[in-house]
């Protein structure tokens, strides 16, 4: 059986930022390609360094000085190398996707007692990200969802109705789905329930947006399996705490 494990050694990054790249590593290894955190002193497959820490730009050169490693700066600076900078701040789904990069471009040999194949194809910045599917036509909806979900590396997708959003339902897997109840058509119980009665290997968190505001609504909604029940006029901070407890790339660190 192939091993796509893949070791990474990090050079540098404050605490804050450890902890953030700690985040990222446990998402990485679930990933059928792994990345998981270099602990040893054998040579690892993959070089993450802070391109504005002079001294992990010096332990880089001294480990690598044949830059025959495959590396990732993270900085504003590319010290006159043609290794790959990533802008701060550090989003998982960038450093993922630049993970893949390097190993897809290896010519040198593996690490030594790993293999260290790679996965054949490119993988995009969507391919990594979580999906949020958001149901309905009410532009004035439609527009908050998309302010308050573009703020976090998320892939967002429409439905117009309940419908659409079945038949989207069928072929992909989403994180979380927004539904506004007032919108024609969006079906959003009859949506919840087929969620959260189907088979499936990944959650999806229901979001149902509504004017009504009444506790027989909100029961309702409950009752059909729904995570979360807002009502409108929907504000700016109720979305946003919504959308950090149901979709993983938008909690905090």
């Amino acid at each position: 059986m192939q091993d796509n494990t893949h070791y990474v050694a990090t050079l540098g990054f404050n605490t804050t930022e450890q902890l953030v790249l700690g985040s990222i590593f446990g998402l990485a290894a679930k990933r059928a390609t792994r990345f998981v955190r270099h602990l040893d002193d054998r040579p690892p497959d993959v070089y993450l360094v802070d391109a504005d820490d002079p001294v992990a730009m010096s332990d880089l050169l001294a480990r690598n000085p044949d830059r025959n490693i495959p590396t990732i700066l993270v900085g504003s600076d590319d010290h006159g190398t043609e290794w790959p900078v990533l802008s701060r701040p550090l989003q998982w789904a960038r450093v993922i996707v630049a993970f893949d990069e390097a190993v897809s471009t290896v010519t040198t040999a593996p690490a030594a007692n790993r293999q260290t194949d790679t996965v054949p194809g490119t993988t995009s910045v969507a391919d990594v990200m979580d999906r949020v599917l958001v149901v309905g036509t009410d532009r004035e909806f439609l527009a908050l969802a998309h302010d308050r979900l573009s703020q976090h590396p998320i892939r967002i997708e429409e439905a117009d109705n309940g419908a659409a959003a079945l038949e989207r339902l069928v072929s992909r897997h989403y994180v979380c789905v927004i539904i506004d109840a007032d919108s024609r058509g969006a079906e959003a119980l009859r949506v919840c329930k087929h969620i959260k009665t189907r088979k499936a290997i990944r959650p999806t968190a229901v979001l149902i947006v509504s004017r009504e505001s009444e506790s027989y609504e909100r029961v309702r909604a409950m009752m059909a399996g729904c995570d979360g029940y807002l009502t409108k006029p929907l504000r700016k901070d109720h979305l946003d705490e919504a959308i950090t407890r149901y979709v993983p790339a938008a909690a905090p660190y």
